[in-house]
């Protein structure tokens, strides 16, 4: 590389790109401050700026209200700090939950299982997001789980992301079998 930008400014004839010289710090600086300028836009897109996205509940009884009145189901990721299978899961989620017509569906929720955060749950009683995961038997992140307007599992819980190209697939296949239930007579 050295020896091409050195023929090139002999010959006279500029050459075709800019090359970054390894040998001389003092020519990286063009290069080094173009990277320091993207690394807070990095930081910011890697730090979970998706996770604001969803709601982290704290009186599910309240929302069960809400699910009976609408009669639409509740998608509750169980999520934790530092997951980076939740972030993808919560991002394959994102589309869905912001749709057009996605609060039409269902209500889309997150639990934090490493969570203190204080929950109502659908029973009344009060606990942390944690207690509640562990209540649910959810003990792996991410795990998806639909709920009805008493609290019952509506299809059978999704846990990790078995497929990526696949996952938003079983989501939509879990609300479908979610809101026939809902439909169904008792």
């Amino acid at each position: 590389m050295a020896r091409i930008a050195a023929r090139t400014r002999r010959s006279g004839t500029a050459a075709p790109h800019r090359t970054m010289d390894v040998r001389h710090p003092a020519r990286w600086s063009p290069w080094l401050a173009w990277i320091l300028a993207c690394l807070p836009l990095l930081t910011f897109a890697a730090s979970g700026a998706s996770t604001a996205a969803f709601v982290r509940p704290t009186d599910l009884r309240a929302e069960a209200h809400t699910l009976a009145e609408r009669g639409i189901p509740m998608v509750v990721l169980f999520s934790q700090t530092a997951c980076s299978w939740c972030d993808r899961a919560r991002q394959q989620l994102l589309w869905r939950a912001h749709e057009e017509h996605g609060d039409a569906i269902a209500l889309f929720r997150q639990i934090d299982i490493d969570s203190t955060v204080a929950l109502i749950d659908f029973n009344g009683a009060t606990m942390s997001h944690g207690e509640f995961a562990r209540t649910q038997g959810v003990r792996f992140t991410p795990t998806l789980v639909l709920y009805g307007p008493q609290g019952e599992r509506l299809a059978e819980p999704i846990l990790g992301i078995r497929l990526p190209d696949f996952y938003a697939q079983y989501v939509e296949q879990a609300i479908a079998e979610a809101q026939s239930r809902l439909a169904a007579p008792e």
